[in-house]
């Protein structure tokens, strides 16, 4: 025990050690980096899966929100985002029922103001055979040059609408004013020139009407400011009161009335033309004398002439 049997010599090849311990090494990193691959996809597609349900619902009520509806939503699971997306569901399609439902109610609620206010306008004219017919006619003039005006057809029916009413503030008009064959006295000029107003505060008992009420109301402004109620001047008078004005200035300079004899065409478009800028929107009244002449010309023809 103790002495030396012999002598063991270990030779390494490092070179071999160090290319093994490489290899090693890049095996161990490439099955790692599969391994994170794998799990991220793995998390993304899961990520997926349960936030498919929630992006949907969240487009849901976005559609519901900006629209006021929104087509069904696809149920991805029968999970508790499954039921919730199915009550949405359920509740889109009521509220939108119901939306419906209370538009078509609206309609008919605005449809039977505008119908009583025509009646009224109806009666107005009546009272008097001199007016008898001159909303009608004023409507037909002011829907014409509205669409030569380049107007929407929403913007159009919303001035024919007003037109058929723009006088039955003189409702409160007593009868002695308002069949005077004489001039009127100042005061009584001060009561006839109310109409609008006492029209502007028929039309606001129904909120339906409120959207007549500036072209009722500001229809005898005038261009320069003398007008009247409130003596708006310039383009700080309705577009449509604005049209309505020539339409009805123009009718009733051609109609017979109690204290003179009607103007022709041609009369009427001359007090037109000298007041454009003044009493009329300058643009409005060029475009409504091309109008009528044109409407003229079409008649000469032996065409009738389309409002």
């Amino acid at each position: 025990m103790g002495e030396k049997l012999g002598r063991v010599l270990l030779e390494v090849d490092w070179s071999s050690l160090r290319t093994s311990q490489t290899e090693a090494t890049r095996k161990i990193l490439l099955l790692y980096s599969l391994i994170t691959a794998f799990a991220l996809a793995g998390s993304i597609i899961l990520s997926h899966r349960l936030t498919r349900p929630v992006r949907e619902l969240a487009r849901g009520v976005e559609l519901m929100k900006r629209q006021g509806k929104t087509q069904p939503l696809k149920i991805y699971s029968m999970d508790e985002l499954g039921h919730l997306t199915a009550s949405f569901n359920e509740m889109a399609a009521l509220l939108s029922d119901q939306k419906e439902k209370l538009a078509a109610y609206a309609q008919e609620i605005e449809q039977a103001y505008v119908s009583t206010v025509k009646i009224l306008a109806a009666a107005i004219e009546a009272r008097d055979p001199y007016t008898l017919g001159h909303s009608t006619r004023v409507a037909q003039l002011a829907t014409a040059l509205a669409k030569e005006a380049g107007l929407s057809s929403e913007e159009i029916e919303t001035i024919e609408i007003a037109c058929l009413f723009h006088d039955v503030g003189k409702i409160r008009i007593p009868d002695i004013i308002l069949h005077k064959k004489g001039q009127l006295e100042p005061e009584e000029i001060q009561e006839m020139r109310k109409h609008p107003e006492y029209g502007a505060e028929i039309l606001s008992k129904a909120p339906c009407l409120y959207k007549y009420i500036p072209a009722v109301r500001h229809h005898h402004e005038w261009y320069n400011g003398h007008g009247y109620p409130d003596r708006l001047s310039c383009d700080e008078i309705p577009l449509a009161a604005a049209i309505i004005a020539l339409a009805d200035s123009f009718d009733a300079i051609t109609s017979d009335r109690p204290y003179r004899k009607a103007l022709s065409q041609e009369e009427a478009l001359e007090v037109i033309a000298k007041n454009a800028g003044k009493q009329f929107h300058p643009e409005l009244a060029s475009l409504f004398i091309k109008m009528i002449k044109k409407s003229q010309k079409t008649a000469r023809r032996g065409e009738k002439f389309e409002s």
